[in-house]
């Protein structure tokens, strides 16, 4: 018989697994009672050329995907240019890790087996485009919000 997670323990399982993923980690916002959370980190990887600036955001509350974000991407790529992201401002992308409508994301889900390694594999993609202009990850590109300020 499998033993059910209570959401609170869901919530702390989660908490922690950004905290010892990134380096340099930093709670940004916490919040128990809403099981929502914002951390953000630095995130280094032998298949990657830099280290990246990541924003978590996760609520508990809702069914919807944690959004993950790339905070001061230094790039001479457009950012208007860049595929595969939900939001774009001078600031940071919310980078697309999932399409909701294929409920790819479960709460049960471990974020270093599921959403911190798609992560990675987002930026080794990204990479990949600052060199070829091609995007070579797979999935639904939908329309971006771009911020109307953007300079880039």
């Amino acid at each position: 018989m499998k033993i059910k997670k209570s959401p609170l323990k869901q919530f702390y399982a989660k908490f922690n697994d950004c905290l010892s993923f990134f380096q340099h980690t930093k709670i940004i916002s916490q919040n128990t009672n809403k099981r929502q959370f914002t951390i953000e980190g630095t995130l280094s990887d032998s298949s990657l050329s830099r280290t990246y600036e990541i924003r978590v955001e996760y609520s508990g509350l809702t069914s919807r995907s944690p959004k993950i974000y790339i905070l001061n991407l230094q790039t001479d790529v457009p950012l208007s240019q860049i595929p595969h992201v939900y939001g774009v401002n001078d600031d940071y992308i919310q980078i697309c890790l999932t399409y909701p409508a294929y409920v790819e994301y479960r709460k049960e889900n471990v974020f270093s087996e599921s959403f911190f390694l798609w992560t990675v594999e987002w930026l080794v993609f990204f990479e990949l485009f600052e060199i070829t202009n091609t995007w070579f990850g797979n999935g639904i590109h939908l329309e971006v919000k771009k911020n109307e300020n953007e300079n880039n």
